[in-house]
């Protein structure tokens, strides 16, 4: 929250109060001065660090980006006005399902699914269907029961990451009972080796 603080006062006034101290701002009016007076024919301190922040307020850009979930975006506009009155705020829309196989590719290329055809393609598509559904799904739970439950972008990566992880945490453990289980053949093996001589 104190990050935000200090945003909000960036959009509002342009400046942190007390971000620099005193010998710094001083270097800064002194490594300005020359160019505030050619530039704006100023000439006193007060005014060259008014350029400063002036050419801060110009060549800064701020990109937040906020979660709807919660009462912590209503919570956090509330407190810090600057956030609405001095930004200008995008909605992301829903995903189409093109971007969403598209990016199910990307995190899921990686992965080993053995030899069968098309594996990769098949689960991006039961993802997308996943996904796809929980936002139908969702739409119906607003109507009938007047809550909203968000499916956002980050749903779906959360997803993908979840997959992921399970996917290669289910290949070790049974990647690993086959070396037990071939293990324990050879052993057999050797064993009835040994007895028949």
């Amino acid at each position: 929250e104190s990050f935000l603080e200090d945003i909000n006062n960036l959009l509002n006034s342009g400046e942190i109060p007390n971000l620099f101290p005193n010998e710094e701002k001083d270097t800064i009016i002194s490594e300005l001065k020359e160019t505030a007076k050619r530039e704006k024919g100023v000439h006193n301190t007060l005014e060259v660090w008014e350029y400063f922040i002036d050419r801060c307020r110009k060549n800064l850009h701020i990109v937040l980006c906020m979660s709807p979930i919660g009462d912590d975006l209503r919570v956090r506009i509330r407190k810090f006005p600057s956030l609405v009155n001095c930004c200008t705020i995008n909605w992301f829309p829903n995903w189409p399902n093109e971007a969403l196989e598209s990016v199910g590719r990307y995190f899921l290329e990686n992965l080993n699914f053995g030899e069968e055809e098309n594996s990769l393609e098949k689960i991006v598509s039961v993802c997308v269907n996943f996904h796809s559904s929980i936002l139908t799904y969702s739409a119906k739970y607003l109507e009938e029961v007047k809550r909203t439950n968000y499916a956002t972008p980050t749903s779906y990566l959360q997803l993908l990451s979840g997959f992921k992880e399970l996917f290669l945490q289910k290949q070790e453990e049974i990647v690993g009972g086959r070396a037990k289980y071939l293990g324990g053949i050879t052993k057999l093996e050797e064993t009835k080796e040994r007895v028949e001589v």
